[in-house]
């Protein structure tokens, strides 16, 4: 029992975020912690530029730049929930991450488990003295850095030096009362040992301050000492921040009791301890969850409707919200700390300006995603990093817009968490499927469809019929735009010109023939126009417009396939002849013929010479009758090769092009597939087999083209698809259009990349996406959808969403629920049936009962309130509280971090028991009763409605409902019960019991195959029952225990993979578990008993598992493509896990071995080590029988040199590699 778990989708939340000079000195980076990984973009004039991506092997708690001394571009400092840190940094010079520093912050004295509620915060010195982080409950661990301390003669700390771009030493504002002049710098060059800085005081005196010489003059990352723990007096720990202008660092620590009093105390931090209390601020407003340090002295505190100011005496100021919510976000603009941006869990941003005396105020900016992370970037620029909704880039503007809003949206970035339910369905292609998920939260709710394929965006369409193809023309050979369409018919040919964005068509253009069909045409070398027709070539001089040379074929004979290029022509007779044409000045000189055994189907000379882009050495032919390529000598017309073909149709299409430095053969058939093969650049012979993609089940047409300077192929058929390579691999992507006969690329300024795309219909104007591999549309719901389903009867989808308001009246955010009904096709939303205030719905299902009728079922559970009042949860699924006292390392301002404060309420509940983001003071910790809704849809006109047609009341929540053996099974509570849905005799409809099953402490998840039925018990793991007959002479059922898990695990997802093995996620650990059955023994204890055979920490939590894939069908598949399953994350990746054979197993295992020894991970962080399992008793579970797939595929991204170092450590050569993780790729 062997698995391969990989990333379909990585996740793309956004937990904090920070900017620095990490690439180069003048330049800004914008890093974004997406939890186990660090996107790294560049600042650029109109947005960002996408630099690079740092895998990290662990859960990011926090992250901070700092500048090292000798160093001109800042240090990256990375905390990982596991304890582990590592300081990082980019050399230019070998373009490659360098780890400067890398340790625990473990202690022998505390056990290390993971604590899903404690907020790992991390935080840095404004003055880079000291960075920590909260470890263990009241436990801080804080690293010393030696980077250079001002000092005076008496020891006061006097401020703070760094090395900037010019080696000059900035000296940081004094601490004292007496207001030391700040921007004090002097230039020193590269000894700043012992560096003189003078400092003017307000008091006229004068003060000498030196630098402290470093004790690891070698060290970049300026670490003076081992990591020290340090034991608060608190444990309960909301937010901490170290405060500006203080003569040793000074951290505040914002903390409630165990009865909600929350109160800030300050305390001096000495080299390795912390001092008594300096002082302490009480009874604060129980909804304040962020402080933050102001520059000029004091700091904020942040509350539900409240920002409050307190100075260095802490004298008060505040001003209240415009719009408050429980989950704000604060982000620092000037670096006087004059200016915040606060945004709120409503999407609204806010300014805050805090004028020297005077109030402080705030107005509305607009409209944002829901934010996890603001961080001002420059000249109005800021980002905005969400969990709830797509990531943003902003520019503040100071006259409002269209909308009247201070601010436009100049870039967006694709971001499916939370995915909180998912469903999958099948396309018409075979063996592939698509994903709906219930992604985002609050306002930013939606449903995203993710297919395998990429998008084509139409701009314009023309409807003709009866097109056979189509080419575009350039005014001359060295233009570089196309304004002119030659559009071919059986009969004749027609011609349209762009004129001023328009296409015209236009009676003539250039000689062209228009009284004859064209099967070829394009610029050729000497600024000429060739056209092939069938019975003549003729050669077009653009300067006059006029036909300079004509060939004619022979009578009674005709040209049945042409291809050209700037310099050849080849075409084929019904005569079974190859005719040969070179270009000489002006004139068509014809260099060669061959008879060929049967008529030519299909033939290129496409130039496959990146060096030579007019000129082909190579003919590729296919032939009618014979099941053979023949691959000719030019211009000899010499066959050189001949390649037997694997398919039985006809070929139809054939291409010749070199990607990535390796020359493909591709040949398209009348079925549907494309095989390829790879050939030798010399001699065109043939190495290695043959691989097949399949795109259709009609004649694939083949057209290559470039999109932002990368080149890729167009497989034209009923289900076309987009063919490139990445990492030495070809690989295959859907196209979201269908019946695509032909494409040729067209290109304009407006749209340097468009394509011409021939329906039968016509053709349109269209564009592609980015290339990816998956292609995600959204749906906006402006509400939080939870669950999802889909009836194929109907062709509908079910999904139940949350509106959160907030209610004035009570002065506390209110959730509204909804179930609501939208076609699975055009996803139009159709009607909608409101549950009962503070009911919500946990599960959906459809199930077809005894009588043969498809319903949709909805289980509910109904929330108590007895107060108005409102207080956050502690449950956070990223446990990501980044203080943003970190700044610029050449500006000591605290505006290069996000002001990243993941504890607020609001987070995505990850847990399937977790009903609603915010918990209210005095409400149930579960829903006390609930509701089985069961509905019809019905059509009414073109309309469909929905149709409560029963309803039954339960004690508890309905957790899981799933059809079953045409009854309902659910889930109440600690309870599995099937119920029949019968006619009684007076007509009514009616649930009655069947059997049920009890002693389940929450049925949170329920999975069936066959007659089993496996339980999800939300703290005692999994219960496999089984549905049988009685055996009395009533015909009874009974649901009958079987085996289970003894262990208790928190669960929060599980499936059955077949009648015998099974998995789980088990939420404390995001551990991912398999375990099979014991049936071959015939001890009874045994049998009752399941084996955990799999360990895998996937480091996320897993909301759902379902079997499916979104891979399309391959030929020659290596596993069981029924078998593969999918899941889903609350940090919104899609992964899956796929079976395989232990001989694979020991071969991945070895490349996986090769790739730590050889390769390694940035930080130097194992990999097995990560993958392990830590549970609540502090023992640690050792990965086992999971290949982490994420590695094996960062293989290919390698030199060829370094993957051939990784073959010899397992006796694999590079094409071995790569054709492993070739084929692991394509199954996924």
């Amino acid at each position: 029992m062997y698995h391969y778990v990989v990333n379909v989708h990585k996740s793309s939340t956004v937990s904090s975020a920070v900017k620095g000079h990490w690439s180069s000195p003048t330049e800004t980076n914008l890093l974004i912690n997406k939890i186990n990984r660090i996107d790294v973009y560049t600042l650029a004039e109109g947005g960002l530029r996408y630099f690079m991506e740092i895998p990290i092997n662990g859960r990011i708690a926090g992250m901070h730049f700092y500048r090292g001394p000798c160093v001109s571009t800042d240090l990256l400092i990375v905390f990982t929930e596991r304890l582990d840190y590592v300081v990082m940094s980019w050399c230019a010079k070998r373009k490659r991450i360098l780890t400067e520093e890398q340790g625990t912050l473990k202690h022998d004295t505390y056990k290390f488990y993971p604590n899903r509620e404690l907020l790992h915060l991390t935080i840095i010195d404004p003055y880079y003295r000291v960075v920590g982080m909260h470890v263990y409950s009241g436990i801080l661990a804080v690293i010393h850095l030696d980077l250079g301390i001002v000092t005076s003669k008496t020891g006061k700390i006097e401020g703070y030096v760094t090395n900037n771009s010019n080696n000059t030493v900035t000296a940081a504002a004094a601490v004292t009362n007496t207001n030391v002049a700040t921007n004090v710098a002097t230039t020193i060059g590269n000894n700043v040992a012992n560096a003189n800085i003078t400092t003017t005081m307000n008091t006229t005196t004068t003060t000498t301050v030196t630098t402290n010489k470093r004790k690891k003059r070698n060290a970049p990352s300026g670490f003076d000492t081992v990591p020290i723990h340090i034991k608060l007096k608190q444990t309960r720990i909301r937010d901490m921040a170290f405060l500006y202008f203080r003569e040793i660092p000074i951290i505040a620590i914002l903390h409630e009791d165990g009865i909600k009093n929350i109160s800030v105390k300050a305390y001096p931090l000495y080299t390795k301890e912390i001092g008594n209390e300096i002082w302490s601020l009480d009874d604060l407003d129980e909804s304040t969850q962020i402080i933050r340090a102001v520059p000029s002295g004091g700091f904020l505190l942040v509350s539900a409707r409240r920002i409050s100011l307190y100075d260095e005496d802490r004298k008060f100021r505040f001003t209240d919200l415009t719009y408050g919510s429980e989950s704000n976000i604060i982000a620092q603009i000037d670096e006087d700390g004059s200016r915040w941006l606060i945004g709120n869990g409503f999407g609204t941003l806010q300014l805050l300006v805090i004028p020297k005396e005077e109030s402080m105020y705030t107005y509305v900016l607009g409209k944002i995603s829901v934010p996890t992370s603001i961080l001002y970037l420059d000249n109005g620029i800021v980002f905005i990093g969400s969990h709830f909704g797509d990531s943003q880039i902003i520019k503040l503007r100071s006259e409002p817009n269209e909308q009247g809003y201070y601010l436009d949206e100049v870039e967006r970035f694709s971001n499916l968490a939370p995915i909180h339910d998912f469903c999958v369905l099948k396309t018409e292609r075979p063996g592939q499927s698509q994903v709906i998920t219930c992604s985002g939260g609050l306002r930013d709710g939606t449903l995203r469809i993710i297919r395998n394929g990429v998008g084509i965006t139409v701009h314009g369409e023309i409807r003709m019929l009866g097109l056979t193809g189509i080419w575009a023309l350039r005014p001359s050979y060295d233009s570089e735009y196309d304004d002119v369409l030659i559009i071919s018919f059986i009969n004749e040919t027609r011609i349209m010109k762009l004129i001023d964005d328009e296409f015209h068509e236009v009676d003539d253009y250039a000689d062209i023939d228009k009284s004859y069909e064209t099967l070829a045409t394009c610029n050729v070398a000497g600024n000429l126009i060739v056209q092939v027709t069938r019975n003549s070539i003729r050669l077009i001089d653009m300067a006059t417009k006029k036909l300079c040379s004509k060939w004619n074929i022979a009578k009674n004979n005709t040209i049945t396939v042409a291809d050209v290029n700037p310099t050849q022509i080849l075409i084929a007779t019904d005569a079974h002849e190859l005719i040969y044409f070179e270009f000489y000045d002006t004139d068509l000189m014809e260099t060669g013929r061959k008879k060929m055994v049967s008529e030519v189907s299909c033939l290129t000379i496409h130039p496959s010479d990146p060096s030579n882009p007019e000129k082909s050495i190579f003919a590729v032919v296919g032939l009618w009758s014979d099941k053979l390529i023949n691959i000719l000598n030019l211009p000899s017309l010499t066959i050189i090769q001949i390649q037997k073909l694997f398919n039985t149709s006809v070929p139809r299409s054939v291409m010749l092009e070199t990607f990535e430095g390796i020359l493909y053969l591709l040949i398209g058939f009348g079925d549907g597939q494309v095989d390829f093969f790879i050939l030798n650049q010399i001699n065109a012979n043939i190495s290695g087999p043959h691989r097949t993609f399949t795109v259709g089940n009609q004649q694939v047409i083949l057209c290559s083209f470039k999109a932002n300077g990368i080149k890729y192929i167009f497989a034209a058929s009923d289900k076309p698809a987009i063919i490139y390579s990445k990492n030495y691999q070809l690989l295959c992507s859907n196209v979201n259009t269908k019946n695509v006969t032909y494409v040729r690329p067209f290109k304009t300024p407006a749209m340097p990349s468009s394509l011409i795309i021939i329906h039968n219909t016509g053709f349109k104007i269209s564009s592609i996406d980015d290339i990816h591999k998956l292609h995600i549309t959204s749906i906006p719901l402006h509400e939080m959808p939870r669950r999802i389903c889909h009836q194929e009867s109907s062709n509908m989808l079910a999904i139940s969403t949350i509106k959160s308001v907030f209610d004035d009246l009570k002065n506390c955010e209110i959730h509204l629920c909804y179930f609501k009904i939208l076609d699975d096709q055009t996803f139009e939303f159709y009607d909608y049936f409101e549950l009962q205030p503070g009911e919500t719905i946990l599960s959906i299902c459809s199930v077809t009962f005894s009588d043969k009728t498809e319903y949709f079922v909805a289980g509910t559970g109904h929330l108590t309130y007895t107060t108005n009042s409102t207080v956050t949860s502690n449950y956070n699924n990223n446990n990501n509280n980044n203080n943003n006292n970190n700044g610029s390392s050449n500006n000591n301002n605290n505006n290069n971090n996000s002001n990243n404060n993941n504890n607020n309420n609001s987070n995505s509940s990850s847990s399937n028991n977790n009903i609603n983001n915010t918990k209210h003071k005095s409400q149930l910790d579960e829903p006390d009763r609930g509701r089985i809704l069961i509905f019809q849809v019905e059509k009414e006109g073109i309309n469909y409605k929905i149709k409560l047609v029963y309803q039954k009341e339960v004690l508890g929540s309905v957790y899981s409902a799933l059809a079953f053996d045409e009854k309902l099974l659910v889930g109440v509570d600690g309870k599995v019960s099937i119920y029949d849905f019968i006619r009684l005799e007076d007509g009514q409809r009616v649930l009655i019991p069947i059997c049920e099953y009890n002693g389940f402490t929450l049925a949170i998840q329920i999975v069936t195959r066959g007659h089993f039925i496996l339980v999800g018990d939300i703290m005692r793991s999994m219960v496999l029952l089984a549905y049988k007959e009685t055996g009395g002479s009533g015909g009874g059922k009974t649901l009958e225990f079987v085996t289970q898990d003894l262990n208790n695990r928190w669960i929060n997802a599980i499936e059955a993979l077949n009648d015998d093995e099974f998995i789980c996620c088990e939420s404390q650990n995001n551990a991912i578990l398999t375990f099979r059955r014991n049936v071959d023994t015939s001890d009874v204890l045994l049998k009752e008993k399941l084996d955990m055979v799999g360990i895998y920490n996937y480091g996320d939590s897993i909301n759902r598992f379902r079997h499916g894939s979104l891979a399309a069908n391959v030929s020659e598949p290596i596993i069981n493509i029924e078998s593969r399953v999918l899941f889903v994350t609350s940090s919104g990746a899609i992964g899956i896990i796929i079976p395989i054979s232990q001989e694979q197993f020991d071969k991945l295992k070895k490349l996986q071995d090769a790739y730590q020894k050889v390769v390694g991970f940035y930080g130097g962080l194992d990999i097995y080590s990560w993958r392990s399992v830590i549970d609540d008793e502090c023992e640690k579970a050792e990965l086992r029988n999971f290949i982490d797939g994420d590695v094996i595929e960062s293989l290919l991204d390698n030199p060829t040199k370094v993957i051939g170092d990784i073959g010899d450590s397992c006796d694999l050569s590079v094409n071995e590699i790569r054709k492993l993780v070739e084929e692991l790729t394509r199954m996924h």
